[in-house]
């Protein structure tokens, strides 16, 4: 059950430094009203995850493609509640970090879903991307490059963790040799032994990334000359301004670079002072964007899943309870 439904402790304010739990006392009226807001959104999206599945599930299952689409939105969902729940707090800091990957979830989201004749090829992109990066990981608990012995040398890791990777992995090759869906993601899976390893990489000769001839690191989104990276992602799906804007402020909270200016304040006076941890300026702003970054999560889906009279039947929930006064 999402966090939502938890009700508040409207506790009296303690001397205590700590940040008091569930302290909306203190949220001013714009932060209290896209609190709801959002509520409603996190619970509609609660509610539309069952649905999406019904549709999407064919003779009893759902297909590699289906699932890749189905775990997305189920991320945007798993965040846009995250961001209700800490907002209460006022631990702004947290709700920057949260929104930051809901707008990145999101942009993907556009990507896989941008039309029907591109979606089972982007889907596999995304599913062999992460299985690759899932033995990526694998391999430094059981690999024997300069990386894995580093990490192995300082790990305690016993017979049976090593046997546990070992079997992950081997899990992982089960589903790659089995998938149908390599030639889609234009990518490759070549078997070297018949029980030791496997390569898995991506065809050669595979364009990677518009406007750049190299990329180190490609995403998945990059293949067949995809955008290059998340800014250029952005720009497909007329998000730059918010990625030059606020993906940039948030990035400077993700990677620690903004102590200055997040927590030092200088009085008229020249006296440095700390704020406190539990900081609620920003929320209702902050709370805006979630509302509006998960609200267009769910019309992106229901927009790809839904018959016409559902569409009808959502856009008419959202006019009546959602639209924001922005």
């Amino acid at each position: 059950m999402v966090y939502y439904n938890q009700k508040t402790d409207y506790t009296e304010k303690s001397d205590l430094t700590v940040p008091q739990p569930f302290a909306n006392y203190m949220l001013d009226e714009t932060a209290k009203y896209n609190l709801e807001k959002l509520a409603l959104i996190v619970r509609k999206m609660d509610e539309l995850i069952d649905r999406f599945i019904e549709i999407a599930t064919v003779e009893g299952k759902l297909s590699d493609e289906q699932f890749v689409a189905i775990s997305l939105f189920r991320k945007c969902l798993e965040k846009a509640n995250a961001i209700y729940a800490i907002s209460e707090e006022g631990v702004e800091a947290s709700v920057e970090i949260t929104l930051r990957n809901l707008f990145e979830v999101y942009l993907n989201s556009c990507y896989l879903l941008e039309n029907d004749s591109t979606f089972k090829k982007r889907a596999y992109r995304y599913y062999f991307f992460t299985l690759k990066a899932q033995l990526d990981s694998i391999k430094l608990f059981i690999g024997n490059t300069k990386d894995a012995k580093l990490v192995q040398e300082n790990m305690n890791l016993s017979e049976e963790d090593k046997f546990n990777f070992t079997k992950k992995r081997k899990e992982i090759y089960v589903r790659l040799a089995t998938s149908s869906g390599l030639d889609l993601a234009n990518m490759e899976h070549e078997k070297h032994y018949e029980d030791q390893g496997h390569k898995f990489s991506l065809k050669k000769g595979l364009s990677i990334g518009k406007g750049s001839k190299k990329i180190n690191h490609p995403q998945w989104y990059s293949l067949n000359n995809g955008p290059k990276n998340l800014r250029f992602l952005a720009k497909e799906f007329n998000m730059e301004p918010e990625y030059l804007v606020l993906y940039s402020a948030w990035s400077r909270e993700v990677h620690g670079v903004n102590a200055l200016d997040n927590v030092i304040e200088v009085r008229d006076e020249g006296d440095p002072f700390m704020k406190d941890v539990t900081e609620y300026q920003s929320i209702g702003f902050l709370l805006n964007q979630a509302c509006s970054f998960s609200v267009r999560v769910l019309l992106l889906f229901s927009s790809f899943y839904f018959n016409r009279g559902e569409k009808e039947e959502l856009r008419n929930w959202y006019e009546e309870k959602i639209r924001l006064d922005n």
